[in-house]
């Protein structure tokens, strides 16, 4: 599967109670804090546990879960996960540690809650290219987990489009 089939099939398959675009974003950033947290606590235990093959499977299903929320976000405010991607591998050279991505997570989250707080839950130029920018490096942390663990990119994808 490829990023735009990918884009499109996550467009189909969300799902959110009527709302307001600042309320959808936000509830798609829970999802991103969420499967972060479940990649970590997998990747706890893979170091715990040596290697465990499920757990592997779970780190890397976890990904492709948080890789939607992202797509979704992208679907939200209509930006490419295309562009991102590209916007990913221009920035690929910078490593994205543990406190850089609470950084990157606690900026998304922030300009989100700054969105419906302070602009009538509009989505403005500049609150689209924190998102966006925030978004690149956690897609990066993807990456990294996907070069880390020797899984290509677009296995994660069809992964999780099943």
């Amino acid at each position: 599967m490829d990023i735009e089939h990918y884009q499109k099939f996550v467009n189909k398959t969300a799902f959110f109670p009527k709302s307001s675009q600042g309320r959808n974003l936000s509830y798609l950033v829970m999802g991103i804090v969420e499967e972060v947290g479940e990649i970590f606590e997998f990747i706890v235990k893979k170091e715990t546990l040596n290697e465990n093959e499920y757990i592997l499977e779970q780190i890397i299903k976890e990904s492709g879960d948080l890789l939607w929320y992202i797509t979704a976000i992208c679907n939200e405010i209509n930006f490419s996960l295309e562009r991102l991607m590209q916007y990913a591998k221009v920035k690929k050279n910078k490593h994205i540690s543990n406190n850089s991505l609470l950084i990157y997570l606690g900026n998304l989250s922030g300009a989100v809650k700054k969105m419906i707080r302070d602009d009538n839950e509009k989505i403005t130029d500049k609150k689209s290219d924190l998102i966006i920018n925030n978004l690149c490096y956690i897609l990066i942390f993807v990456l990294q987990l996907c070069d880390e663990n020797n899984v290509k990119f677009k296995v994660v994808l069809e992964i999780n489009a099943k």
